[in-house]
């Protein structure tokens, strides 16, 4: 069990992380600098970007476990922090066939985006592309799927995502996730989740995290 709580309080940005974990779940603080000089460009994400090519400079400091590439909780230097939480949907069960995992999207995300909004748009994206699974554990095989905070000193987002469909909610001032869905009524949500709700008999208005959780 885990938890990631933030607030944004006279426009600063506060975001923490709890873990009640085994002993082996040692996380290391991780600093990525990506820079590129003359003639050097980043060809790192063209998945996103097709052929196109550009300079990049960012700096990104995650919170990483140490059997793994991606991180459980990180900020860069244009402000942009997120964390994820596991999740379990009851309509979809975990999957290991390779994909992404969630810590690999916090990642992704950071050394993609300079916005808290910009980073969202990085999640549903990646998300619905390659869709999420494959092994999330070190000692045992675990999968899982994934909530979202995502902030910046302006604004602020909750995205719960399960295999390829997705949610998002803006935040108030604050606001806290854990491994479960929390998203009652979301601001926007994935087209494929939206007929996947209306297959199952849900309705337009319904409770995302009541209809979908384990």
């Amino acid at each position: 069990m885990s938890d990631i709580c933030f607030s944004t309080p006279d426009r600063s940005l506060g975001v923490q992380k709890t873990l009640e974990d085994t002993w082996d779940h040692i996380t290391l603080s991780t600093v990525l600098v990506l820079k590129y000089g003359a003639g050097g460009f980043n060809t790192l994400h063209q998945d996103l970007y097709g052929e196109h090519v550009f300079p990049l400079q960012v700096a990104v400091l995650l919170s990483r476990p140490f059997w793994c590439w991606g991180a459980e909780i990180g900020a860069n230097d244009a402000g942009v922090a997120i964390g994820n939480e596991a999740v379990v949907a009851a309509q979809f069960p975990p999957r290991l066939t390779p994909a992404l995992i969630g810590m690999d999207l916090v990642r992704l995300a950071l050394e993609r985006a300079d916005t808290a909004a910009a980073a969202v748009e990085v999640i549903i994206a990646l998300v619905e592309r390659y869709g999420q699974g494959g092994n999330c554990g070190h000692l045992t095989e675990r999968s899982y799927d994934n909530s979202f905070i995502v902030a910046d000193a302006r604004e602020a987002f909750v995205v719960e995502a399960i295999d390829r469909l997705w949610a998002v909610e803006r935040c108030g001032p604050t606001r806290a996730i854990s491994n479960i869905l929390t998203i009652a009524r979301p601001d926007r949500m994935s087209p494929a989740l939206a007929a996947d709700a209306a297959a199952r008999g849900y309705g337009a208005a319904f409770d995302f995290a009541a209809r979908y959780h384990d």
